[in-house]
This record gives C-alpha cells, sequence and structure tokens, in this order.
C-alpha cells in the first residue's frame, strides 16, 4: 500500500497541527484524493476531540463523493504514561495535567460519534511501544 500525509514534519509539530485552517485541510484533502487515487491519505491529529463534528461532515462527504473507505484510527495511551512522555520531552517542566486530563477525557468522548457516522474506529494503546517501535507496528499493520 501507499500513503501521502498530510501536513508536513519539519518541525516540532507535524501533521494536520502544520495546516492552519479547515478550509486549507479540506483542499489538501481534496487535492490529494485527487492526485493520488491509488493511495491511502494519513490525516494524523487529534481529531477525535473538539472538531469531530467538522471531521465527520468532511469525512462523510469524501466517502460519498470519492466512494472510499474511512477509518479513524486512535493512538492512545494511559494518562499516566501520556503524562511521563510528556514530561520526558520538556526536560522535566511543569505542565498542567489538568489539560492534558481533559484532553484525552475528549479524544475518548469522541470515538464512539465516529462510530455512530459509520466509520471503522480502532483504538490501539501505544504504552508499551516506544515511537519508533510504533511507526513499525503501524506500517506492517497497516500496508507500510
Amino acid at each position: 500500500l501507499k500513503w501521502v500525509l498530510l501536513g508536513k514534519y519539519t518541525g516540532k509539530t507535524g501533521g494536520l497541527d502544520t495546516l492552519r485552517t479547515n478550509s486549507v485541510i479540506r483542499a489538501t484533502l481534496y487535492k490529494a484524493l485527487d492526485e493520488y487515487p491509488d493511495y491511502n491519505i494519513l490525516m494524523e491529529g487529534i481529531i477525535c476531540s473538539t472538531i469531530r463534528s467538522t471531521y465527520i461532515s468532511l469525512f462523510t462527504e469524501v466517502k460519498q463523493a470519492y466512494d472510499i473507505r474511512v477509518v479513524v484510527i486512535g493512538l492512545t495511551t494511559p494518562l499516566q504514561t501520556c503524562l511521563a512522555r510528556i514530561q520526558s520531552r520538556n526536560g522535566g517542566n511543569p505542565i498542567n495535567e489538568k489539560l492534558v486530563s481533559d484532553k484525552e477525557r475528549m479524544i475518548h468522548r469522541g470515538f464512539p460519534y465516529f462510530d455512530e457516522a459509520g466509520f471503522k474506529v480502532v483504538r490501539i494503546d501505544t504504552s508499551k511501544y516506544s515511537k519508533d517501535t510504533m511507526i513499525a507496528k503501524f506500517l506492517r499493520a497497516y500496508g507500510g
């Protein structure tokens, strides 16, 4: 399988975080669908949380327009693992753990909405894997 990843991966964050507006994300997705019809498209970001309705609408639209399958894959970790990883990345500087906890809850609350909208939802607990191991596991599972 061949993949197109939306967004840039040159800075601290990547993927959809580098596409600043919904209209840019939408235009980029349609361009990828038109220019790479034989590829899988990976839209990496926290789409299951606060803006899920935007993505449910967009995915419904492109699913009908292009007769494609949409899969929402949630790479999740238990809260304590997530907090430890953030602390490791930021050199041990204090973080607002409540913000992280709230975001985690929003993500998990979002999955059923995608399921109810007719999209396949797969949740993967990444706590047992390093970043490099998780990337390799994902590519093996999804056609790398």
